[in-house]
């Protein structure tokens, strides 16, 4: 595991000591900020000093390796003394690193492999929102449509009777027409007889700007009947 700062993987050895070359090219790599020579500070010496005293006996505070994949290792809080010598933004910037990483390292919450695996999952999450937020909708759609269901005494339009159950007003009209629920001469939607005669229908006019005009409203029974053709017809 390691901490990321910026696009900067900071190794940890065995030990879990952190990789002061990373922390530096992190930094920015400022020839001043070089590891070496916040070591040679005497309030650095001071601090080692004190860990020493104070930490684990069995565990350097402070180690150099050589090699390929070699470097100056440090404890958590030498690198916090080392980010704060740098500059108090670094220092931040090192803090909330390190967080993230131990929130990471929770149990329950698994690392992505790669970048790519955390791009997966990131597009992975926005559809289970937006699968989430569809199942909202729905289940909205549904408690509406319930609650206005309730009131028998209620008619409506096909467009609002198509957004009760959870389709657009002219592709509900349509769906009626094919069914044989209702017709059109021209003009707007009428009911057929059979429709009428169930009470699923009714046929009222309505004052509008042209002069009355006639309207096809569907009835609470009616909307109750369509709910179940439409189930029927999704199965």
């Amino acid at each position: 595991m390691s901490i990321v700062i910026g696009t900067t993987s900071v190794r940890l050895d065995s030990n879990g000591r952190f990789n002061l070359n990373d922390l530096h090219i992190a930094s920015g790599g400022a020839h001043r900020h070089r590891p070496p020579f916040w070591l040679k500070n005497k309030k650095t010496q001071e601090v080692i000093a004190d860990r020493l005293i104070s930490g684990n006996p069995e565990l350097a505070p402070v180690v150099a390796t050589r090699g390929r994949y070699g470097g100056t290792y440090a404890i958590k809080g030498l690198v916090y003394s080392y980010s704060m010598w740098v500059s108090a933004r670094f220092h931040n910037q090192v803090v909330d690193a390190y967080d993230a990483m131990a929130r990471a390292a929770e149990p329950g919450h698994i690392l992505p492999s790669s970048l790519a695996q955390a791009y997966r999952d990131l597009a992975a999450l926005a559809d289970e929102n937006e699968e989430l937020k569809k199942q909202v909708a729905q289940s909205a759609a549904a408690v509406s449509f319930h609650i206005d269901v309730g009131d028998t005494s209620k008619t409506f339009s096909i467009t609002e009777a198509g957004h009760l159950l959870g389709v657009g007003g002219q592709e509900f009209g349509r769906w009626m027409q094919s069914k044989g629920f209702i017709y059109k001469r021209g003009g707007p939607w009428l009911a057929k007889q059979p429709m009428l005669a169930g009470g699923y229908l009714e046929s009222v006019l309505i004052d509008a700007n042209n002069g009355l005009r006639q309207q096809c409203r569907v009835t609470g029974e009616g909307l109750k009947f369509l709910h179940g053709k439409l189930k029927t017809a999704k199965a």
